[in-house]
């Protein structure tokens, strides 16, 4: 990994200013947007980083309630590092399309939907690549790479899993009832409204409530927020609450057709998935993983520590040596 990113990766006083005045122009100056049509004709969006003389091509899916432009530092490190980089953006996220008009919310019948947007984005942008393919999925972006996995188990020759979806975290609700209280909200045609504790995005930072633990890195990502209201989806609906709980119970019983290579990264201070569920089904399955039990969710926007862990761990895994 080259030393420019490690210093970045270790920065949190003037991390705003070195992405804005540095890496930001680096980005664009390797970035395309682009367009594509989903299975039902929605028009979805990704963004496109080309390296001059790429090794692989990485794919990342992104996580609940976030968009493209949330992955820049990453997209950085990827690109420095000779790695071309597609981010496509889920339905319902950033500049692709929406299925309710609330932007705020997010919203999805099932999980499959996910899928088959994903299958004709690697259809028409990554299969026709002839270099190597790595997928790197986050939270939800991690579920739906699990999902996707077990489907077309030749697609990608290398994944990287960030928090993935394995379970979600009902914390202290009785998981049964919450079940049931879901689907009932779906039944009876209350689909398109928030989860309860759900709401629209409020503009107010909260740093406590968040994923994250870098200061810097928070407040980077949400000035990318309050710069676009595409980036401004907060809530869960029923609908995709519901979705999303089929979806990791479909994850846990088909894991075994998981062909490729894949390392999982988690952390201990949970509070999004469930990290006992998750450290069980790395046991069952025989997952490469690393724990990082001081973390948050976003762990590589943790501790400076566990950050350069992360990224180191997930190169090396990339490029072959031992993890």
């Amino acid at each position: 990994m080259k030393n420019e990113c490690l210093r970045l990766m270790n920065m949190e006083d003037g991390f705003v200013t070195e992405m804005k005045e540095n890496v930001e122009p680096y980005l664009r100056a390797h970035c395309t947007d682009g367009l594509y049509t989903s299975h039902d004709g929605k028009t979805l969006h990704f963004l496109q980083y080309d390296a001059e003389n790429p090794k692989a091509v990485v794919v990342i899916f992104h996580g609940f309630s976030e968009f493209a432009k949330k992955y820049n530092e990453m997209v950085y490190y990827l690109l420095s590092n000779d790695y071309s980089v597609y981010i496509p953006e889920h339905r319902g996220h950033g500049e692709s399309e929406r299925e309710v008009e609330d932007l705020c919310k997010v919203y999805v019948k099932t999980f499959d939907y996910y899928l088959e947007d994903l299958n004709i984005f690697y259809e028409e942008f990554i299969r026709p690549i002839n270099l190597p393919k790595y997928l790197i999925g986050h939270s939800m972006g991690g579920g739906i790479s699990l999902m996707f996995l077990e489907k077309y188990p030749d697609y990608f020759d290398k994944a990287v899993l960030s928090s993935p979806m394995v379970k979600i975290n009902m914390r202290s609700f009785p998981e049964n009832i919450t079940r049931n209280l879901v689907h009932a909200n779906v039944t009876l045609g209350h689909g398109e409204s928030y989860v309860f504790g759900q709401k629209p995005f409020s503009g107010e930072p909260n740093i406590e409530h968040s994923s994250c633990k870098s200061e810097s890195r928070y407040e980077y990502t949400f000035c990318l927020r309050l710069s676009d209201e595409l980036h401004q989806t907060s809530g869960a609906t029923f609908s995709w609450l519901n979705a999303a709980i089929i979806a990791s119970d479909s994850i846990r019983e088909n894991a075994e057709k998981i062909k490729c290579e894949t390392l999982i990264m988690f952390a201990g201070q949970e509070r999004l998935v469930d990290p006992e569920e998750t450290k069980e089904f790395v046991e069952t399955y025989g997952f490469k993983s690393r724990f990082f039990e001081s973390a948050k969710h976003e762990v590589y926007n943790s501790e400076p520590e566990d950050r350069v862990e992360f990224y180191t761990e997930m190169f090396e895994f990339l490029e072959g040596k031992s993890v």
